[in-house]
């Protein structure tokens, strides 16, 4: 299966990708800038990309970097309208704010894979983050107090208290049986179903 991974690793540096099977041949050529992002937004915001037009907070974008890594890792696309439209990068700043999100406003720090893309004339950012093993990753508020977030459909929702109970139990090295409350376990199964509609 060629993946969104594969097409970007390969984006710059090899003009043409042939791939030989016993039968045929599938010849796949790299895409341009423009190609490549309008393909991203082709697919919309959802569990794992979201759109921004702008950077103006960095706290506010610590809560996507921890939805994300807290769920199963996504991208931004910065310099995208939420309807799609390619607005473009304003200054070199909204990138340093997506770096103070990243180390200084998420606990533990996320790594990101920050790439640049010319779409029509215009500077879009892609920035990659990878899902957490060491869970919860929290986002600090105004008053630096931390909060875990997950992705559900193209939200950013705050974990709730049945998913910081199942981090705090899967750290335990043999691990452990983890029992929840009739409520607990309902919530869990309506997040589940929520899921599955996806």
């Amino acid at each position: 299966m060629i993946t969104d991974k594969l097409i970007s690793a390969f984006y710059h540096s090899i003009p043409t990708i042939c791939f030989i099977f016993p039968i045929f041949a599938i010849e796949m050529k790299a895409l341009t800038d423009t190609q490549y992002i309008r393909q991203l937004v082709s697919e919309g915001e959802h569990c794992h990309q979201d759109f921004k037009f702008e950077i103006s907070d960095a706290r506010k974008i610590a809560r996507s970097l921890s939805a994300f890594a807290n769920t199963e890792g996504g991208r931004l696309l910065i310099g995208v309208k939420d309807n799609g439209k390619i607005a473009g990068v304003r200054s070199d700043e909204e990138i340093y704010m997506i770096e103070a999100a990243a180390t200084m406003y998420c606990k533990p720090k996320v790594e990101l894979e920050t790439q640049t893309y010319k779409v029509e004339g215009k500077t879009v950012l892609e920035i990659r983050i990878n899902e957490t093993v060491s869970k919860p990753v929290y986002g600090l508020d105004e008053t630096n107090k931390p909060w875990a977030y997950i992705r559900i459909k193209d939200e950013n929702i705050l974990a709730t208290p049945v998913h910081l109970k199942m981090w705090q139990h899967s750290k335990k090295p043999e691990g452990a049986l983890v029992t929840f409350t009739e409520r607990e376990q309902r919530l869990l199964d309506v997040l589940k179903e929520k899921e599955n509609f996806h």
